[in-house]
């Protein structure tokens, strides 16, 4: 906006410039037409020889609207002076916001890349997390299953201690029965002899 309203402020400074040196170059032609005439008629009455009182006074006039122009014209270079003055530093200014705009330009693009760099980044960090996130899906899915193995497989644990303890226990009591029956029959063999 600084930029534009700037590029506004020069091209109206232009005008002004251009439409003084107009009027600058139209006065500059009036007082050649004037002095032309001034000497003319200075001419003419040399050869006359003798002043008119109405050619006094259109010589005096025709001085007067010459100084008047003159002083016109002095005023005219004063302001264009200034205006050329303040052109200058209106386009120095425009320079300066053009190369800062340049400069700003750059530095987005240079973002720009760098947003693009951290988006493709981004993808391929979020693309390694949702491969860890299945791999721990994964993981849990087979510790869930291991688990479960290992659960099933200490229930059979425990029923195979428990047939072993009422297996041996069996096998202890039938083997103390005969134990117990051998000793019967050892004592009933004692008391034959």
């Amino acid at each position: 906006m600084q930029l534009e309203r700037l590029q506004a402020e020069n091209a109206a400074e232009w005008g002004k410039r251009e439409r003084l040196e107009t009027e600058k170059l139209g006065l500059e032609r009036d007082n050649k037409k004037l002095r032309a005439e001034v000497r003319d008629m200075q001419e003419r009455l040399e050869k006359k020889g003798r002043p008119l009182s109405t050619t006094d006074t259109d010589v005096r006039q025709l001085q007067q609207d010459l100084a008047d122009r003159n002083k016109e014209l002095s005023d005219l270079r004063h302001s264009h002076g200034k205006l050329k003055k303040v052109l200058q530093d209106k386009s120095t200014e425009l320079a300066h916001a053009v190369r800062r705009a340049e400069q700003y330009e750059a530095e987005v693009k240079r973002l720009r890349g760098r947003v693009e760099e951290l988006k493709r980044e981004l993808a391929v960090a979020e693309d390694e997390v949702d491969s860890a996130s299945n791999n721990i899906r994964k993981l849990q899915r087979t510790n869930d299953e291991l688990q479960e193995q290992v659960e099933s497989l200490q229930v059979q644990v425990e029923h195979l201690h428990t047939r072993v303890r009422i297996s041996s226990s069996s096998t202890l009591l039938s083997h103390r029965g005969q134990t117990l029956l051998g000793e019967e029959a050892s004592d009933d063999d004692i008391n034959e002899y």
